[in-house]
Formats: C-alpha cells, sequence, structure tokens
C-alpha cells in the first residue's frame, strides 16, 4: 500500500535549497545523461542500474507515476535505477527555459520521503539509504542521488559545472545493465481463477452454510481448511492457535518484492492485498498479511479487528490487525514480523510486532485513527 505524505515541510526545504543555488555556475559541456554517468563513476558499490533517457517511451511514465512530474517540465533527463529489491537511482534533469526548477526538486524531495516508506519495516537497510540520499540543485539541473555515497555523488554532480569538469567515464566500466533477449516459455502459466475475494461468504461456507464460492475464493478456504488441519488441535488456548497462524504465515509467505520493483512493466499483483496471494502465490503486501491473519481469525472465532494506518510519519499507507485474547486486545503487525532478507530463525524478528501494546506500535512508526480502534495496553503478549 503506497501513499505521498504531506507537502509542507518539504516545500519549505525546496524553498532553501533554492536560495542555497541561485547564481549557481550552470554551465556545463555535458548533457544529462553524460553528468549522470560521472555520478555512477563516483561510486564503488552499485547494482546494475537500468537507463532511462527522455526521449525514450517508458521515460515519461516513469516521470509521472514516481516522480509526480510531466515531460514538458523537462529540456534534457536521464535516470538510472535499479529493479528487484533495490534501492540505488541516479536521476538528472534540465529544467526548461521558463519552468522552475524548486518544482522540480520539491516533488524529488517528496519522492525520497515517499520511496523510504515503501521500504520501511520491509528492507530496513534499504530504507535507512534512501533516508541518507539527497536533491541537489545548481541552476536549471536537478538531480536526485540515492546510493551508498551521496555526498560522493553530489561532489561529482557539482563537479560537471566547474572550470575543469572530469572527463565523461567510459561507460562500458560502468554498472549499467544491458537489455537482454526475452526468454520463450514453452508453455503458459495457468490463469489464476476468477472472483473477488468475499470473506463473509468464505466464512459462511467454512461454517456450513449454503454459500457458493467462486474458484477463487474456494481456493482460499480450502488452503486455509488445509493449513488449520495441519496446525491447529482442539486442546489449543487462542494465544496458542493465534502464534501457530501467525509463525505459519511468516514462514510461508514473503513480501511481494514487485511492490517496491521501480522495473516499468513490473507491479505488485492485485492478489497480494488479498489471502488468495499469501496463500496461493506465497506473496503479499501489507493488505494481504493483514486479510489472510484477518480471515483466519474469524474461522478460529478468535476476535479481531484490521487497521489501516500509515508508517513513516503518514508517508506510506500500512496495515495490521489487532487480537482480543481473553478480553485483552493486542496489536500484531504480520508483515513487519517478515522483513525482507531477514533472518527467519531470529525470534526478535519474526515475533517483533507479535501482541504488542499500542503504546510499542505507536513508537515504532505506526501512525492510526486511535479514537477508532480500541486500546491494546496489556503487557503479557496473551499468553
Amino acid at each position: 500500500m503506497k501513499q505521498l505524505g504531506t507537502t509542507l515541510t518539504i516545500f519549505a526545504l525546496g524553498l532553501a535549497l533554492c536560495a542555497c543555488n541561485a547564481g549557481a555556475d550552470t554551465a556545463t559541456p555535458y548533457s544529462a545523461r553524460q553528468i549522470a554517468e560521472v555520478v555512477l563513476a563516483s561510486q564503488s558499490e552499485l547494482p546494475p542500474l537500468h537507463p532511462l533517457m527522455l526521449e525514450e517511451e517508458p521515460f515519461e511514465a516513469h516521470l509521472a507515476n514516481n516522480y509526480r512530474l510531466e515531460s514538458g517540465l523537462l529540456a534534457d533527463g536521464a535516470v538510472y535505477y535499479a529493479d528487484g529489491v533495490e534501492a540505488s537511482e541516479i536521476a538528472v534533469f534540465r529544467i526548461a527555459e521558463g519552468e522552475d526548477p524548486a518544482a522540480a526538486e520539491a516533488a524529488l524531495t517528496m519522492y525520497r520521503e515517499h520511496r523510504a516508506g515503501v521500504f520501511t519495516g520491509y528492507v530496513p537497510e534499504l530504507a535507512a539509504q534512501v533516508e541518507q540520499s539527497v536533491t541537489v540543485t545548481n541552476g536549471d539541473y536537478v538531480a536526485l542521488l540515492i546510493c551508498a555515497d551521496p555526498q560522493a555523488a553530489r561532489t561529482a554532480f557539482l563537479a560537471c559545472f566547474s572550470d575543469s569538469p572530469p572527463p565523461p567515464p567510459d561507460a562500458s566500466q560502468l554498472p549499467i545493465a544491458r537489455p537482454e533477449e526475452p526468454v520463450a516459455l514453452e508453455t503458459a502459466a495457468p490463469a489464476a481463477p476468477t472472483g473477488e475475494y468475499d470473506p463473509a461468504a468464505i466464512l459462511a461456507a467454512w461454517q456450513g452454510g449454503d454459500a457458493t464460492l467462486d474458484g477463487k475464493n474456494q481456493s482460499i478456504l480450502d488452503a486455509c481448511a488445509d493449513t488449520i488441519g495441519a496446525l491447529i488441535t482442539e486442546d489449543m488456548s487462542d494465544y496458542e492457535k493465534e502464534l501457530a497462524i501467525h509463525d505459519w504465515l511468516v514462514d510461508w509467505c514473503d513480501y511481494d518484492r514487485d511492490a517496491v520493483d521501480l522495473a516499468p512493466e513490473t507491479s505488485a499483483s492485485p492478489d497480494s492485498e488479498t489471502p488468495y496471494g499469501p496463500l496461493i502465490n506465497r506473496r503479499a503486501t501489507c493488505g494481504g498479511y493483514a486479510s489472510t491473519f484477518q480471515l483466519f481469525m474469524e474461522l478460529l472465532d478468535i476476535e479481531c479487528i484490521t487497521v489501516e494506518g500509515f508508517a513513516r510519519e503518514g508517508t506510506s499507507a500500512h496495515a495490521w490487525n489487532m487480537v482480543r485474547l481473553d478480553g485483552e486486545w493486542y496489536c500484531v503487525d504480520v508483515t513487519w514480523n517478515d522483513p525482507v532478507d531477514a533472518d527467519s530463525s531470529d525470534p526478535q524478528v519474526g515475533h517483533r510486532y507479535f501482541n504488542v501494546t499500542s503504546a510499542f506500535l505507536r513508537e515504532n512508526d505506526h501512525q492510526w485513527q486511535e479514537a477508532e480502534t480500541p486500546p491494546a495496553t496489556a503487557t503479557g503478549r496473551g499468553a
């Protein structure tokens, strides 16, 4: 779940930076692409980056969908981005005559806040990398520098406008991804069953009602029934049932990496927001983790609600759950208990956000309409 935050602080920062760069020397012999490659050469650690140039078809969509900018604002532009679960990204723009560079700078600064929120809780080290990144202006030029050494990148960018700019690097020696030939698949993957997720119908069918389920909801119910049959016994307490489902879900499912991938052809599957993604595809976003946990609790007759809120001071939408055990409410964030590339054997990773208090979530980057949810104050974790 993704959402941009407010712009007041960013707008103020943009004005300050713009003032600091007023009157800067903008004379440079280099194109936006060459400046970006000078910046790439300043970095000792970079994954392969995919190039996008102003004249290329995907550039406009990348500009609009990610930076919230229109191509008409630019006279020249080059973007180098990493695909997969990577944060590295270098973008250099020359603003068109008569346009305001401050607008582009504010948009890129806002993008950095949003991009950090995308990784927060899922890939903490990449969230930290984005937090340390910078946007830089020099006259009509604006640069976004998300990389391991942003200060070296900033120095390299500004050096391109000096009296003795660095020579353009050999592009063949830079970490630039080369286009690959598409691989033909021998057989097409089977299509997913149709139907919208209907938790009420699934619950009715589980309880022995006459609900008729479509293919997708039937697949969800079958997977839940198999899991409950394998994990849950009649002598277990509600806490033991909850813990068993939580641990199974963390072990079974992975965060949908396509949700953080900048590749133009990549996006998170809508199924990752419903139990079909976690249960069948074994991939989920926070909505998928929360809705799957919610469904299991309802099937097990354990009181549970889903909380839709935010992380990273409101810049990234997020969802988690609350359960009620023996009259006490507890907060559960299954998603953040399953961070990307984490050591799943570390109990501090897998249970840090399991049956915690509202105060704990509040202190750990969760925001929500607290007046609309019951307070979780018990500290015994429900055992």
